[in-house]
C-alpha cells in the first residue's frame, strides 16, 4: 500500500587519466515521497539528499585480455528527511554521511569478471547516525 516516487540525476567526470591510473569524480541527487507514513521499516514522508564520490581506480596487473584493478572511493554527502509524526511532520534537517570502500576487480576477459571489497557507512536514519561496516561480493558470467 505504499506508493514511493523517486527522482535522481548523476554527473560523472573523469577529471585524471594516465595509462595506468584513473580519478573519477560523481554527483548526484536524489528525492523521494512515499505515501505510507506507518511503514515498519525505514520509510520517510519526504526526502532529498546530494552527494560527491571520488573514485581512484589502479590496473595493477594485465594480460591480454585478462586484468586485475584495485579501486578506492570516498563519498561526502548531505541528507534530509521529514517524517510523518502526528499532528505535523517532523523535519530532521539536513545531516552530513560519509562512505569510503576498497574494492578488487578481476576480469578474465570479455565473458567474466569477479568483484569484491568492503567499505564502512556513516548514514543518518529518522535524525540518528548510523554507522555500518560492509563486504560484498559478485561474479558476473556473460553467455
Amino acid at each position: 500500500g505504499n506508493e514511493r516516487a523517486t527522482l535522481s540525476a548523476t554527473w560523472f567526470e573523469r577529471i585524471y587519466s594516465v595509462p595506468r591510473n584513473a580519478v573519477d569524480l560523481q554527483f548526484a541527487a536524489y528525492t523521494s515521497r512515499n505515501t505510507r507514513t506507518d511503514a515498519e521499516y525505514f520509510n520517510p514522508k519526504r526526502d532529498y539528499a546530494f552527494s560527491a564520490t571520488v573514485v581512484s581506480d589502479w590496473l595493477s596487473w594485465h594480460a591480454y585480455e585478462r586484468r586485475f584493478n584495485q579501486r578506492i572511493a570516498a563519498t561526502v554527502g548531505g541528507y534530509r528527511q521529514w517524517a510523518a509524526a502526528r499532528p505535523a511532520d517532523e523535519d530532521y534537517g539536513w545531516k552530513g554521511f560519509g562512505e569510503l570502500r576498497y574494492e578488487h576487480e578481476w576480469r578474465m576477459g570479455d565473458d567474466a569478471s569477479a568483484r569484491y571489497g568492503l567499505g564502512v557507512r556513516r548514514f543518518p536514519y529518522d535524525g540518528e547516525h548510523e554507522t555500518r561496516a560492509y563486504l560484498y561480493a559478485s561474479l558476473v558470467f556473460r553467455f
